[in-house]
């Protein structure tokens, strides 16, 4: 079974609403949905080492994008993955 991981970086920044839907139409299309959210790019790593996901899923407001994207470089040195960022604003 497929597995994706939601990192939330900003750690209580927003609502989740939007993460747990997505979170409920993956897991009903049979693919594992988890969450983990940290300042800490090392906990963050060892979370995705321990989930192993297939895909890492990012939610960012606009300020924070920068943000994401240091930290999917960053993991992407230890963990071939693939990422999809979103959230309101992004695109």
């Amino acid at each position: 079974m497929a597995r994706a991981l939601f990192i939330d970086i900003a750690a209580d920044l927003y609502d989740l609403h939007g993460v747990y839907s997505l979170a409920g139409v993956l897991r009903h299309n049979g693919i594992e949905a988890h969450f983990t959210r940290s300042r800490d790019p090392r906990k963050l790593l060892e979370a995705v080492r321990n989930v192993r996901p297939d895909l890492l899923l990012y939610s960012s407001l606009v300020t924070d994008v920068r943000k994401y994207l240091a930290f999917d470089r960053f993991v992407k040195n230890y963990v071939n993955v693939r990422s999809i960022i979103g959230g309101p604003g992004v695109t």
